[in-house]
């Protein structure tokens, strides 16, 4: 037997064994780089802070918390012509359709007018927080400013729910980022919001009467409202 004959039999007799080693060798190595990615999105990279308050989503409950607070935000403002009760609710739903993103709050307990009589107690309600918070900007001479309000209790969200229309300032944040604030005694109000809390924000709007122009991507000023 020739050498070259010798040489072809062997290398007959090993195609097979080295093609199932590549096959083997190449499933292994895709099998490990698809658990490394899949580890990754599973939140090894995420440093945000566990919890259904800052960027939790009802549309989408595998959603990583907080990731929401790195979405795509739309500015919208509240436009000039609405009715003074139109105002008012908007400001709740507003909030409403924020709250479960806003990981810190703060009000003022001023208004440019007098408080109107039904959210009296909230005004009360609202400087009595300052007794029992250790947050710096609700311990400094004017108590009344700043006031520190966690949205995650039901109560003291009332209570930014019903001096949000009147007050001077009111402020939400998400992850360091604001996503409402409400000024000049009801007359400036804007908000960040995701394609889906735009959604729900129109929704609720509609169903209380409101036309979904109500907010608008450009910034608008109503006139102060005397009325109340």
């Amino acid at each position: 037997m020739s050498v070259i004959t010798q040489l072809a039999d062997i290398y007959t007799g090993w195609m097979p064994t080295g093609a199932t080693s590549l096959v083997l060798v190449g499933c292994w190595y895709w099998s490990v780089r698809t658990a490394s990615r899949r580890a990754a999105e599973l939140g090894g990279n995420d440093l945000s802070p566990p919890g259904r308050w800052c960027g939790s989503s009802r549309a989408n409950t595998a959603q990583t918390p907080g990731s929401e607070c790195k979405e795509a935000w739309q500015d919208l403002f509240l436009r000039d012509g609405l009715e003074d009760s139109s105002v008012v609710r908007a400001h709740h739903v507003a909030l409403q359709v924020l709250r479960e993103s806003i990981d810190s709050a703060h009000l003022d307990a001023y208004s440019d007018a007098p408080w109107p009589q039904h959210v009296v107690p909230s005004y009360h309600r609202a400087l009595s927080l300052t007794e029992t918070t250790d947050d710096v900007r609700s311990r400094t001479s004017d108590t009344g400013m700043g006031i520190s309000v966690d949205v995650r209790d039901d109560s003291q969200f009332d209570v930014l729910l019903a001096l949000a229309p009147y007050t001077i300032h009111a402020e939400a944040w998400c992850q360091g980022r604001q996503i409402f604030s409400a000024s000049d005694t009801g007359t400036a109000l804007w908000i960040a919001v995701t394609p889906q809390q735009e959604l729900h924000l129109i929704s609720r709007l509609q169903a209380l009467g409101i036309e979904r122009t109500a907010f608008t991507t450009h910034p608008r000023r109503r006139q102060r409202m005397f009325s109340r």
